[in-house]
């Protein structure tokens, strides 16, 4: 069983096509550094690297802990200017530098996790009762990301310290993810119950519209290339300000990246306006025998393909993105097209599927369930993890006229939430979850 922690940590996790925007564009600059004043969880900065920019040059800033903590991992910097204090015993200041980060960013999970009710409770028992196997899930992601990222620079400041100390430099790159948080919720960013302390930095809180709008006017004029990404609003983004990159996600919320200088083209990502492309991989068919030897495989697609198979299964499903896209392959044949949400950056240990379709194969009537069933095993969820976090658990949306999916039955799958539809087919709409087994492929297919 999992549950979901409170996101209140971090916000604002640029989606996939605004971070290929950035790697697109940096790829055609001359940029010596680039600036990330509001680090986040680095996806940015780990998006960075594959535009050519080694991690020497990146500069990232935040005023969390998390962030903190794992940029002064990145950054080889010295813990102990951090003033970290701990009730936890497996903390070991002495252990070494990944050992002892994935350790805090353990003891934050567990402290972060509410009891409120039972999942939620469940998600923390699980945590507590696999502690070694999560540290050592933490400690391997961020091995992987020091790869990438280890030599870089980090500071603990305010973002508009960062920017005013770079935004004169005509080689630099500015990238602003901005703060969406109001003034009440700056003390629940290092809030850990008494449990963990640190040497919290005193900043100007940042959140108001003056705020946003005194943001875009200190690099409306910068000798630096700034990049500033909002979400719905344009507030601010007037003078020197062009919008660069436009994307609607499936609730049609508007997404922008403006520049604070005029190039000759920007880039509007509209849903369906771009091309979609098959593979060359067979689609499993009806003579296709699967048995208790055959072999299941994941593979991570981008829009284009994901959104071919989506329409080839579906014919024209519909303007709905996903963040993460894949197919699954049985024996070396498409199965099933499926996508999910962004990674939450606090390690809510939660893969939220935004749709999932099947190949309609009339040998196989329950091919559904077989599916459904492949994408809660160990394997799926080591498969498809891209954070530092372990994943704990698996929701899932479905539309029925009933009040639970019977085609989830006997799977594993609860209930979480269910009322009458607003849209979708059906009467009501279903959120299921179940928890991640710690069995692979085979084992669940031989069953």
């Amino acid at each position: 069983m999992a549950a979901t922690l409170p996101n209140n940590i971090f916000f604002g996790i640029p989606p996939a096509p605004e971070r290929n925007t950035i790697v697109d564009f940096l790829k055609q600059g001359r940029f010596k550094q680039v600036i990330i004043p509001c680090a986040g969880r680095f996806a940015i900065a780990e998006a960075v690297t594959e535009a050519g920019i080694s991690a020497k040059n990146i500069v990232c800033g935040d005023i969390s802990l998390f962030s903190s903590l794992v940029g002064y991992y990145l950054a080889d910097l010295d813990f102990t200017e951090l003033g970290i204090n701990t009730e936890y015993d497996l903390v070991d200041p002495d252990a070494g530098r990944p050992e002892y980060v994935a350790s805090l960013l353990y003891a934050m999970m567990v402290t972060k996790a509410s009891e409120s009710s039972y999942y939620a409770a469940e998600f923390k028992r699980a945590l507590e009762l696999e502690q070694d196997k999560h540290i050592k899930t933490l400690q391997d992601n961020l091995e992987q990301l020091y790869t990438k990222l280890g030599g870089m620079q980090y500071h603990i400041t305010d973002l508009r310290n960062l920017i005013d100390q770079y935004k004169d430099d005509t080689y630099t790159f500015i990238f602003v993810d901005p703060p969406a948080l109001g003034t009440k919720d700056y003390p629940k960013m290092f809030d850990y119950k008494g449990m963990i302390s640190w040497q919290e930095p005193s900043i100007t809180q940042f959140g108001s519209e003056t705020d946003m709008i005194n943001l875009f006017k200190s690099l409306e004029d910068a000798k630096a290339t700034a990049m500033i990404l909002k979400f719905k609003s344009k507030l601010g983004a007037t003078g020197s300000w062009h919008t660069y990159h436009v994307s609607v996600d499936t609730k049609m919320n508007m997404k922008y990246l403006f520049l604070n200088r005029k190039i000759k083209e920007s880039y509007i990502d509209r849903p369906r306006i771009f091309d979609t492309k098959p593979l060359k991989i067979p689609i499993i068919d009806t003579d296709h025998v699967i048995t208790r030897d055959s072999k299941v495989t994941v593979m991570l697609v981008d829009r284009d393909v994901a959104w071919y198979y989506r329409d080839l299964f579906t014919h024209k499903f519909g303007a709905g993105s996903a963040d993460n896209n894949l197919l699954i392959l049985i024996d070396g044949k498409i199965t099933t097209v499926r996508g999910y949400a962004p990674l939450g950056m606090s390690g809510d240990g939660v893969l939220h599927e935004i749709y999932g379709i099947v190949y309609n194969n009339t040998q196989y009537r329950h091919l559904g369930r077989l599916i459904m069933r492949l994408v809660t095993s160990k394997d799926f969820a080591n498969a498809v993890n891209t954070t530092l976090f372990p994943l704990i658990a698996f929701t899932t949306t479905t539309y029925k006229n009933y009040k639970e999916d019977r085609e989830l039955k006997g799977l594993g799958f609860e209930v979480y939430e269910s009322k009458e539809a607003k849209d979708g087919v059906g009467k009501y709409k279903i959120k299921n979850r179940a928890p991640f087994i710690d069995l692979s492929f085979s084992q669940m297919i031989g069953e």
